[in-house]
């Protein structure tokens, strides 16, 4: 998958982004909580999962599904050598891994969306054959389905860009060798720089992550750019507790300033961050 090249077409088919709002004080906690739940179901089920990774189904060896699933534990395996075994990697196999890193994702993305993006008029007409409507009532139209459908695909995109960069990255040693994306000449590739701010994001390094960021937002040549990176730019203040001064409100005038109302939200923000902090 490449944005810019633009060769998964649905993705930017609706033009204008959506405006993704700056994080509240009841979502921070809302995912603080949803993380310890998730951790506790990561321990519960670590054998099963373990047993899953290396068990043979002849019968759904060839599945699509069996595919994705034996693809992302394939990632997840690579993406646990770099933190976990740094130290013993030569400079050769440390290039080889970061690769594998940037590149295998985009990989598995083209593979499960392209078929989306073959018949995607196929597929909206096919939903709307029923007349479907909204809870309210309200008839769904062939572009409130592009839409979604284009939403949804943007938030799998990320979750897997998400799941790479919190599995690889454990320090600044590590960044360290993610940062290297001359080590195969894509340092411009508007999809591995996306990934590169994923990662800085999960390590926390605000200054980084901020300043890369900005850059892929000015140069990127679609909305769905725009909107990714900023999407991931929210999930550093819904993440991380950080204050709103300096270049914390330098990067929310960037990303979210647009209105009054957003004007507003970060006013409130702001003032909900000091009362907790009394």
């Amino acid at each position: 998958m490449n944005l810019d090249e633009d060769n998964i077409g649905y993705l930017s088919k609706i033009q204008g982004m959506d405006k993704p709002q700056i994080p509240t004080t009841k979502e921070k906690k809302e995912i603080r909580e949803e993380k310890n739940n998730m951790e506790k179901e990561i321990v519960e089920n670590h054998k099963k999962v373990a047993e899953s990774l290396y068990s043979y189904d002849e019968k759904k060896a060839n599945s699509f599904g069996n595919k994705i699933t034996k693809s992302i534990n394939y990632l997840e395996l690579v993406a646990k050598i770099l933190p976990n075994f740094r130290f013993i990697l030569t400079g050769t196999q440390k290039q080889e891994i970061v690769k594998i890193l940037y590149t295998y994702p985009n990989k598995l993305l083209y593979f499960m969306l392209k078929d989306i993006n073959e018949h995607y008029d196929e597929i909206i007409d096919e939903i709307l054959k029923s007349t479907p409507t909204t809870r309210k009532g309200k008839l769904i139209t062939k572009g409130m389905v592009a839409k979604e459908l284009q939403n949804q695909s943007i938030a799998y995109i990320l979750s897997i860009y998400d799941f790479i960069a919190s599995t690889s990255t454990s320090n600044s040693k590590t960044m360290t060798d993610l940062n290297r994306l001359d080590y195969f000449n894509y340092e411009e590739n508007i999809n591995y720089r996306m990934q590169n701010v994923m990662m800085e994001e999960n390590v926390g390094n605000f200054h980084a992550m901020a300043n890369k960021a900005e850059k892929i937002y000015k140069d990127a040549k679609l909305d769905i750019s725009k909107q990714m990176v900023t999407l991931i730019v929210r999930k550093y203040f819904l993440c991380h507790d950080i204050v709103i001064t300096g270049e914390a409100q330098h990067v929310l005038d960037v990303f979210f300033q647009k209105n009054e109302e957003q004007k507003k939200a970060i006013r409130m923000l702001q003032a909900k961050n000091r009362i907790v902090k009394k």
